[in-house]
């Protein structure tokens, strides 16, 4: 579905997975707040980042971009590097925070799923049977958004979480090393991303399967097949 083949059912599409997406963005940057002031670093909890509020979090391009092409960001969680404990060790920490905390809302979302899927199939197609759909809307969507968060960020290219992690794990003349290349990261990321769109696609779905069936017990594409089948049931097409 493109906005060029059928404009109502993608603004629908686009506007019903709204709430996940900003909850999912604010969930990230308020963990990674959140850590940074365990870490020792108190700048980003002054700045009022440790909340669920999105309004702190939410960069007005990057959420359009999330919005309407799947591809977007918050702002940046700053903090100070001279008041961390153990400046490798934690960056990594308060880097890693943000994936896991996706983890965290994808494992709620599949549970949703399979406690909502008996009572839809269950459904008599009244008020509450909509609410239903609707709730499997939101928690399928929630479900794929947090995972393709998860598994996008961890690419280990600057400035996604994945380079600070690398960065933490190596040796300290390596994460020298590798840290000397972040002046290159946001153009290669780029490149990545317009060039290697379908290899960035199979890194998600491919990590984001066995956490699929874990969490929802189904596959990616049976997450797909609820997204699509709720939504129709909902709005039709």
């Amino acid at each position: 579905m493109t906005l060029f083949e059928d404009p109502i059912s993608f603004l629908l599409m686009s506007l019903g997975r709204l709430p996940a997406i900003i909850f999912a963005l604010s969930f990230h940057e308020a963990a990674h707040a959140w850590m940074a002031l365990k870490c020792g670093d108190d700048t980003a909890a002054r700045m009022g980042r440790i909340t669920l509020n999105p309004l702190a979090h939410l960069d007005p391009i990057g959420s359009i971009g999330l919005i309407f092409f799947f591809f977007g960001w918050g702002k940046p969680v700053p903090y100070v590097e001279r008041n961390l404990r153990n400046p490798k060790w934690d960056a990594m920490l308060i880097a890693a925070a943000g994936p896991a905390s996706n983890l965290i809302l994808a494992a709620i979302s599949g549970i949703a799923i399979r406690l909502l899927l008996p009572l839809a199939e269950s459904g008599d197609d009244g008020a509450l049977d909509r609410i239903i759909l609707f709730l499997l809307f939101l928690f399928s969507w929630s479900l794929f958004l947090n995972l393709a968060l998860c598994f996008f960020n961890l690419i280990p290219v600057f400035p996604l979480d994945g380079e600070k992690i690398v960065v933490g794990l190596l040796p300290y003349r390596q994460a020298i090393q590798y840290e000397s290349l972040r002046q290159f990261g946001p153009m290669m990321l780029l490149l990545l991303i317009l060039m290697g769109g379908p290899i960035v696609s199979k890194w998600v779905f491919l990590l984001s399967t066995p956490f699929a069936w874990l969490f929802a017990g189904t596959s990616v594409q049976g997450v797909f097949n609820l997204i699509a089948g709720t939504f129709h049931a909902l709005w039709g097409s």
